[in-house]
C-alpha cells in the first residue's frame, strides 16, 4: 500500500491517532476518503435509527436478554453519531491541510 501511496495517514506518531475503526486510514481504488466517510456516517444513521434500536430492544425483551443493558447501550451509542460527526469534520479538514 505504501508504495501504491494507498496510505492516507502515515506520519509517525501524529497520525496513529486515526488508527482505530472510526476513521479510513487507507485510499481504495474505487472509493474516496469522502465517499467512506459519508457511508460510514449512513450506516451508522441506519443501524442506530429508531426503528432499529427498538427492534433489537423488543428482541432481547421478548428474548428476557436483559433489554435495558441494550437499550442504554444503543442510545449510547446513538449520542455518539455527533461526536463522530464532528471527528470526521476535524479528520476532513486536517487532510485538506495536509497535517
Amino acid at each position: 500500500m505504501k508504495s501504491e501511496d494507498r496510505i492516507a495517514r502515515d506520519s509517525f506518531p501524529e497520525d496513529w491517532k486515526y488508527y482505530t475503526l472510526t476513521f479510513p486510514v487507507a485510499r481504495y481504488k474505487h472509493l474516496s476518503l469522502e465517499g467512506i466517510i459519508e457511508e460510514m456516517i449512513s450506516c451508522n444513521r441506519d443501524f442506530y435509527s429508531m426503528q432499529r434500536i427498538l427492534r433489537r430492544v423488543w428482541g432481547s425483551l421478548w428474548q428476557r436478554r436483559k433489554p435495558l443493558i441494550n437499550l442504554v447501550g444503543n442510545f449510547s451509542c446513538r449520542n455518539n453519531l455527533q461526536l463522530n460527526l464532528e471527528a470526521y469534520a476535524d479528520f476532513k479538514s486536517s487532510l485538506r491541510a495536509g497535517v
